[in-house]
């Protein structure tokens, strides 16, 4: 007999699937076997058609397979492109005079600004030859005022990116590559350089907004704390000083320094109570509309006006994309499954910016609100059974707020738990004491700050001389917060140092996670088990090959312009020879020798080596 239409799955969450498996498998270097997957899909669906309900089943699979075989497909073509003759890919080693327009607005950096430049056409000679692709350009001092959309004439040597080319290192090739960039190029300055600004229109006019908001925080906030600010408002995230991206990482909260849907969702919720309050006091509203539904679609408008505000991020255009997806099932009175907008998002983002499921910011972001989904849904049903057992609801109003505070300190445990994997592997560290410090932090940074930095940010505009003392009064409460912050980080075994986890302990901690979420005991009880006894094996192979080693193993490890060698001796000591180095502000230690010995399970170094004094070894 065959299913009803309701237990059928819808077909979203097939062709989303689909799509990021493929992804995924282009991103890892999944070859020539996935050209088969749109004959197979075909063969499915001629199956499906010929055999109507009795292979019902198999019009998901063959759904999963093309979008599969798109994905794949999309990625692979960033990643590993064939070039047209005038590409500015094919150029790379020549100094040559280059001339575009900004593809994107600049990112400024304490030391330094990155530009992303579209080429139109470029000169090595006397005359100008057409070009195509984007460069990103590194300027050490950057003199003009850039936007997005100015011209741009500059003399530059193109060169290709390059990775170290050590095991489990980030991977800046394919980062540039997802975002269309093959070339790059570096300058001391663009005082020499001819810019165009850009002509009128509602996107300069943005671009100027965030500008004079971004100066005006400058102005009038505390230094100490105006980065913050600009992070939380304008999505300046990058100018965020280490100690203070570290301090906020051991307190577990590193995720209200980014735009994400924690901010978008605090700032809907707040448009929408206020809203609804506004309406319910209006006779003729209350009688000619459905208010809950109007004030749900007119908090949309905030929520845009702070998009637009902060720029465009993976996490600022899932929050957008779900709200509005929600709020359309609202007025359309369709069922509410958080599911289906979350899958719909990511199939927007997929297909918009391919590669995006390798981004930190998408995978965090949507973990994140799978878990709490997923979470919240357990931990309501067992909330509820609790006190439909204790007959809590006969006891007085007061457990009203009992239940809120239980349910939204569930949401940051749902939210941490499935993040945990996640920041081990991309960050090496888990926070414990997050839990204390979310609902203390989340709501002032999230809601209050942002609230009053959306008040400012529109006094820019419109009355300059409001914007100063409401970005002050912004600066005060983000103090407030960040001594909280301070006081978290420091509490001793708060924060815990990991090593790197592998693939298969990610998917056995995901097991056990996802085992927390069955119905059953029985099953529940059994995944558990199962994950655990792996995940102790695991342990325990590496326990013996980290400390019964009976072998000397010597490993250099590419640091760029120095040295760096691992010696691993028999037993558990290790040695670090140098620790290479290159000019700037990049930490070789930190973000090369470091993430390669927590991938090999060295969480403690016994000695350390400096062969020469000089520049190169500072960084170890």
């Amino acid at each position: 007999m065959p299913r009803s239409d309701a237990a059928r799955p819808t077909p979203l969450f097939w062709v989303t699937s689909g799509l990021l498996a493929g992804q995924a498998a282009a991103a890892g270097g999944g070859g020539a076997a996935w050209q088969w997957l749109p004959t197979l899909s075909a063969l499915g669906l001629l199956g499906l058609w010929r055999g109507g309900y009795a292979v019902a089943a198999v019009w998901p699979l063959a759904l999963a397979l093309l979008a599969a075989a798109a994905g794949h497909w999309q990625v692979d073509r960033l990643l590993r492109p064939t070039f047209p003759t005038d590409h500015v890919q094919r150029l790379a080693g020549t100094r040559l005079v280059l001339r575009g327009t900004l593809a994107e607005p600049p990112v400024r950096r304490p030391a330094k600004t990155r530009l992303v430049i579209d080429a139109a056409a470029v000169r090595r000679g006397a005359e100008w030859q057409p070009a195509q692709g984007r460069v990103m350009v590194t300027l050490r001092a950057a003199a003009q005022p850039w936007q997005r959309g100015d011209g741009v004439e500059a003399m530059l040597e193109l060169r290709r990116p390059r990775n170290f080319g050590n095991p489990g290192e980030f991977d800046f090739e394919a980062y540039l590559a997802r975002r269309g960039i093959y070339v790059t190029a570096f300058a001391a300055s663009d005082q020499a350089w001819q810019r165009t600004p850009v002509a009128s229109g509602w996107m300069s006019g943005l671009e100027r907004w965030r500008e004079r908001v971004a100066r005006t925080i400058e102005r009038s906030v505390d230094p100490r704390v105006a980065p913050i600010v600009g992070a939380l408002l304008v999505g300046d995230a990058i100018a965020l000083p280490p100690d203070v991206r570290e301090r906020y990482a051991r307190a577990g909260v590193s995720h209200v320094l980014s735009i994400s849907g924690l901010h978008v969702g605090l700032v809907a919720g707040a448009a929408y109570g206020l809203l609804r309050w506004l309406l319910a006091r209006s006779e003729r509203a209350l009688l000619h509309a459905n208010v809950p539904k109007l004030a749900m679609a007119a908090g949309l408008a905030p929520v845009a006006l702070y998009a637009a505000i902060a720029g465009s991020n993976v996490a600022t255009i899932r929050s957008e994309l779900m709200g509005v997806l929600v709020v359309a099932a609202v007025l359309l009175d369709r069922p509410r499954d958080w599911l289906a907008p979350l899958a719909a998002a990511a199939l927007a983002i997929s297909l918009l910016w391919p590669g995006a499921l390798s981004e930190i910011s998408f995978q965090l972001s949507f973990v994140a609100v799978l878990a709490i989904v997923l979470g919240m849904r357990r931990v309501t049903a067992w909330w509820d059974a609790w006190e439909e057992a204790h007959l809590v609801r006969l006891r007085g109003q007061r457990w009203r707020w009992v239940r809120w505070l239980v349910l939204a300190e569930a949401v940051t445990v749902c939210a941490s738990l499935g993040t945990a994997p996640l920041t081990a592997w991309h960050f090496n560290q888990v926070s414990l004491i997050a839990l204390l410090t979310n609902p203390v932090v989340a709501p002032l940074l999230g809601l209050v700050c942002v609230g009053i930095g959306l008040i400012a940010a529109v006094a820019v505009a419109v009355a300059p001389a409001a914007a100063p003392p409401l970005f002050a009064a912004m600066g005060l409460v983000v103090w407030a917060a960040d001594v909280v912050v301070r006081w978290c980080a420091a509490v001793p075994g708060g924060s815990v140092r990991v090593v790197t986890p592998s693939p298969l302990e990610l998917a056995l901690l995901y097991g056990a996670l996802a085992a927390l979420l069955l119905p059953r005991r029985p099953q529940r009880r059994a995944v558990l088990l199962l994950c655990l006894a792996g995940l102790a094996a695991d342990v325990a192979y590496w326990t013996a090959q980290r400390t019964m080693r009976g072998v000397l193993q010597v490993t250099f490890v590419s640091v760029g312009q120095g040295d760096c060698a691992v010696v691993e001796f028999p037993g558990s000591a290790v040695m670090v020879v140098d620790g290479g180095g290159l000019s700037g502000d990049f930490d070789v230690g930190r973000q090369v020798v470091a993430p390669f010995l927590w991938r090999r399970k060295i969480a403690h170094v016994d000695t350390l080596v400096l062969s020469h004094p000089g520049s190169d070894d500072s960084s170890c």
